[in-house]
């Protein structure tokens, strides 16, 4: 469903928004959101643990909005995923990539792939309980195709220092496996 953010833009609101929120709710993150800026970007406050890695997680995620880091080269995901880092997407069957470069192969790339922009991320709520953080975003791109990528995300990082060793990743996955009947990879 899209709807008018009341800039002239359409975003798109993905059925599972009510289960990405459920989500938050059952793994007790009550840190509290960030609060967005003007722009739509989260910013992250607080101290100690939980406003560290709130902090770190805006950071990563306004490089995304700011220089399209969420791109085919794996900018934002170089900087925040350890390399040993178990990445399960959350559907069933579940989809689990035990190191960052079988995620880049295996589940990123073959949706940035098939993007002719980066995914820009417009970041509702950043939730936090000690080391694990859950990121509320929408994502925007343009297909190679020239049609839009719309897609609502709920990522729960588990961070050691300044990178995540665990994601578990919610998303709306019939909108992935639009893009990849509709656009097919490239040639190189």
């Amino acid at each position: 469903m899209e709807i008018d953010d009341g800039q002239g833009r359409l975003r798109r609101r993905a059925l599972l928004g009510g289960s990405a929120a459920a989500a938050v709710g059952l793994l007790g993150l009550s840190a509290g959101p960030a609060q967005a800026d003007g722009g739509g970007r989260a910013q992250a406050g607080g101290g100690g643990r939980e406003g560290r890695n709130k902090r770190r997680l805006a950071q990563v995620f306004r490089g995304a909005t700011e220089r399209g880091t969420l791109n085919k080269t794996n900018d934002f995901y170089l900087d925040i995923l350890h390399p040993d880092v178990e990445w399960t997407v959350m559907a069933e069957p579940r989809r689990i990539y035990s190191n960052r470069a079988d995620f880049l192969a295996g589940g990123s790339a073959p949706v940035l792939e098939r993007l002719a922009t980066p995914l820009y991320p417009d970041v509702h709520a950043i939730y936090a309980d000690g080391d694990v953080v859950s990121v509320l975003w929408d994502g925007t791109a343009t297909a190679l195709d020239g049609q839009p990528y719309l897609n609502t995300f709920n990522w729960v990082f588990t961070m050691r220092g300044r990178q995540a060793i665990r994601v578990r990743a919610y998303l709306d996955l019939i909108a992935v496996n639009n893009l990849v009947e509709r656009v097919p990879l490239p040639t190189t």
